[in-house]
């Protein structure tokens, strides 16, 4: 040993662990440890076994803790959680490897964490780190921790994922010592592959294949419903899991403005047993504009918003867009919120009625067109804004603006300088 070693010496009264962490304490005496202190460091549900007597406590999940099931928290696409003890960061918690990714200018490594249940599920490139050349190869796994103490519960090895499942001619027979900036070039959809409600885990287990249900607790495949092959997002809620499929000649018909209906199904399935409840025809829907609230789906499907009962797949409604440059769709509260990039549009989800609509400016920089509903009022990400608050291309200041979700009159305004 050599070095500056720490050493602190048991106070025989406060365990030397964080708050949440262990799974399990066996207590043969306590001698000057509380019961209190005992609860501290079990993680929820985590369970303290008493030697003397064979008493097991179980320590509580508490109502304040929230899930975040799907990329965007929920079905909904509302990417708020109903949370109370997330906040500013007062301590480590844990670190899992790596503890760099393979690369920077290169798609990352990590896509489609979700957190449910105690666990957290996520998509790794466990590749070499540090020397980028396709000669390498990926190798993609779907891993499940423990989300409290970061343990690796299980691990499953994935089938044909990454650059050269989604963007081969952007990198093959390339110099990649020259390419810059392609962190995010992952398909958006490759973050909705991957939900986790419950005891169940709802994933592709390769690019192009069919959503397999998994035991959360295990890895071990459930179900593979063969039926939603060339699945691209799966969205879960009320006991249903509805995955849209679009098989490979979609994309050409996208491109050419002719969605090809035969090509493209929504199919909902039971998320207990995987039998199919219904399919139906819906065009082509682009990578994170559909959502699922209040028994509706809602998505965007060419110039056209569009309902249909999760129930049964009956088409509730469908209306022509009034601006058709939609990036972002939120479903909540009664309503279907857009926006594009200088415009929010808001739907009454009903009926598909607008209810109003406005122009606004950019947001910032790099940032995605980010849409959040917080108790009936809608925000949008982060607009740079001058020394006199006025909207501009690039400042050190930003301002958040809030709407309300139902007339879209401006109740909020927030301008941090110097951010």
């Amino acid at each position: 040993m050599y070095g500056p070693v720490s050493v602190e010496q048991f106070d025989g009264s406060r365990l030397p662990y964080v708050d949440n962490l262990i799974d399990l304490v066996v207590v043969s005496d306590p001698g000057r440890v509380p019961v209190t202190e005992i609860l501290r460091v079990l993680e929820p549900d985590g369970k303290a076994y008493f030697v003397a007597n064979g008493e097991v406590v179980t320590k509580p999940r508490p109502q304040t803790i929230d899930d975040w099931s799907h990329f965007l928290h929920d079905a909904t696409n509302n990417a708020v959680a109903d949370d109370q003890q997330v906040g500013p960061p007062r301590s480590l918690q844990w670190v899992a490897p790596p503890l760099w990714l393979r690369s920077h200018e290169t798609p990352s490594g990590i896509q489609a964490a979700v957190f449910s249940g105690g666990r957290t599920f996520y998509f790794l490139d466990e590749g070499l780190i540090g020397i980028t050349d396709e000669r390498l190869p990926d190798r993609w796994s779907l891993v499940c921790r423990d989300a409290f103490n970061g343990k690796l519960l299980w691990k499953r090895a994935l089938g044909n994922w990454g650059w050269r499942a989604w963007a081969r001619e952007r990198w093959e027979g390339k110099d990649w010592t020259t390419l810059r900036a392609a962190r995010t070039n992952v398909p958006d959809e490759a973050h909705r592959r991957l939900v986790a409600v419950g005891d169940r885990v709802f994933v592709t287990l390769a690019f192009r294949a069919p959503m397999s249900i998994l035991d959360a607790a295990t890895g071990r495949t459930l179900v593979t419903v063969e039926e939603t092959q060339d699945a691209r997002e799966i969205l879960v809620t009320g006991g249903v899991a509805v995955v849209y499929v679009q098989k490979g000649g979609a994309e050409v018909a996208e491109r050419r403005g002719r969605p090809s209906a035969d090509q493209t199904a929504l199919i909902a399935v039971d998320a207990d047993t995987g039998r199919v409840l219904w399919k139906g025809e819906c065009g082509v829907i682009k990578p994170l504009l559909w959502a699922i609230d209040s028994g509706r789906i809602v998505y965007v499907s060419g110039k056209q918003l569009a309902a249909i009962r999760l129930k049964d797949g009956q088409r509730l409604w469908k209306v022509s867009l009034k601006r058709t440059n939609v990036r972002t769709l939120v479903a909540t509260d009664g309503v279907v919120a857009t926006q594009g990039g200088r415009f929010l549009a808001v739907y009454d989800a009903a009926d598909g009625r607008l209810l109003w609509q406005k122009s606004v400016p950019p947001i910032a920089g790099a940032e995605s067109f980010d849409l959040f509903v917080i108790r009936g009022v809608l925000f949008r990400g982060m607009t740079s804004v001058d020394d006199q608050g006025r909207p501009t291309r690039k400042a050190p200041h930003v301002l958040v603006v809030g709407y309300d979700l139902r007339t879209g009159e401006e109740t909020r305004r927030r301008l941090v300088r110097n951010l």
